[in-house]
């Protein structure tokens, strides 16, 4: 038995022979109290299993830094409720805990680490664990979360009263809105739009805010995707109201389609009409511009040109010399315009002639088409304005000719004259559209 004294510093036992037969080294370290005594019995390299205390009430265990060690290891165990794995932690007694990265939950915000109490494991304690607390035994802490605040979908509708519409009404928490923005998605096309842009309501807590995203009548079938970001670009939390449907990464989809089915069923009975009447109207837009088969209802087949007699246009005065009417259509877009061809002879000087609508003090420009045809036009007419009328002048200062007109003149003028049954399904649609919108929405 040699006695050596060893403080922290390098110590070497040198054997001058090999051990042979049963010989064996015994190597004993005690530690500052007589009691705290571990042995080491090597015959060979050796490990930390080769350690054992001779004492029950100490432990032989690995400090952080890979040193054997005696003591009482305690442990830290983290339990993270679901949210993200936090690896526990073994101090030796007296020592402290490290204090890991907070973990993450999806849906929710971590509030902090509270010890679970010995007198009742369903128990935590009042406040957050403090870290610079010495660990004397082990212990169990357990997450505490909060539901994180989140922006959710109140509603999406589409609207018929101006341009065809679907738009989004989204109730988001104050605390989220700084900067927030969202992006509508419709196919390839996109559109960014500020929250501070679109304030449609506002309480102590919460503001509501509209988004909408105009279509073309063929549309009915395209979703629209709204998707909403903070300031730095990050997806913020969004659910429906209820928050069991989950939008953040995926984004909340609507469709004309999918809102005048609803509204064919639960809307009121002029909502239904109308439903009904922008369904046809859609897909006979659709039926046109991209083809395909469609059901439409019985209403559309039972127009007749004789409905729209009162529509015919007006005229009244001469063309100046050497003008024309070529033809007369309608743009079928978001909203409707309508469009007046004109031929001029190559001896006419367009620069020569003034336009006007509805008053000769309000003049209006020639357009000319990528085709070289020109045309006189007015734009923006909603679906309760398709059957107003309008008055084209034209005037060369000795002749004056007015043409009174509405989209609807062009309606009659295909179930006159058109041969096309997929025209003729899109003006029938369009008149009954037109019907239902001022039934509706009344004729302001």
């Amino acid at each position: 038995n040699v006695a050596l004294d060893y403080q922290y510093g390098d110590l070497m036992i040198n054997v001058a022979g090999p051990l042979t037969g049963d010989a064996r080294m015994g190597v004993t370290v005690r530690a500052d109290r007589e009691t705290d005594v571990i042995t080491s019995g090597l015959n060979g390299n050796g490990g930390l299993e080769n350690f054992f205390s001779d004492n029950s009430s100490y432990n032989v265990f690995l400090s952080d830094d890979g040193e054997v060690r005696l003591g009482n290891p305690v442990t830290v165990t983290f339990n993270s409720d679901g949210g993200s794995d936090v690896a526990a932690q073994t101090v030796n007694a007296g020592e402290k805990a490290e204090k890991p990265e907070d973990p993450t939950k999806e849906g929710f915000a971590f509030k902090g680490w509270y010890q679970v109490t010995a007198a009742n494991p369903e128990t935590l304690a009042d406040t957050t664990f403090d870290f610079d607390t010495a660990i004397t035994e082990d212990i169990t802490l357990k997450a505490v979360w909060e539901e994180a605040a989140f922006a959710y979908a109140a509603s999406a509708t589409a609207s018929f009263d101006e341009k065809i519409r679907l738009n989004f009404y989204v109730e988001v928490p104050k605390e989220l809105a700084q900067g927030a923005y969202a992006i509508l998605t419709c196919g390839t096309d996109s559109v960014t739009v500020q929250l501070a842009d679109t304030t449609h309501y506002s309480d102590a807590e919460k503001q509501g805010y509209k988004f909408s995203y105009i279509l073309l009548a063929k549309q009915i079938e395209d979703a629209v995707n709204i998707r909403l970001y903070d300031a730095d670009g990050n997806p913020l939390l969004f659910k429906n109201k209820a928050g069991t449907n989950d939008y953040t990464e995926t984004g909340l989809d609507m469709t004309i389609l999918r809102y005048v089915d609803y509204m064919i069923t639960n809307g009121s009975d002029s909502m239904k009409k109308l439903a009904q009447a922008a369904k046809d109207y859609c897909y006979a837009a659709k039926l046109r511009f991209d083809g395909g088969e469609y059901t439409f209802s019985g209403a559309v087949s039972a127009v007749t040109a004789e409905q729209l007699s009162g529509y015919a246009s007006v005229t009244e005065g001469t063309l100046p010399a050497g003008v024309t009417i070529d033809s007369i259509t309608a743009m079928f877009e978001s909203d409707n315009s309508f469009r007046l061809y004109l031929r001029m002879d190559e001896s006419v000087n367009a620069d020569s002639l003034t336009f006007a609508l509805d008053d000769a003090a309000r003049t209006i420009s020639l357009q000319q088409r990528s085709d070289g045809k020109r045309y006189l036009t007015f734009t923006g007419v909603t679906s309760t304005k398709l059957q107003k009328a309008h008055t084209f002048i034209i005037s060369d200062g000795s002749n004056t000719y007015q043409v009174t007109v509405s989209v609807l003149t062009y309606v009659r003028s295909v179930l006159n004259n058109s041969t096309s049954e997929s025209m003729i399904t899109l003006a029938k649609a369009l008149y009954l559209y037109n019907q239902a919108a001022l039934n509706h929405f009344g004729n302001n």
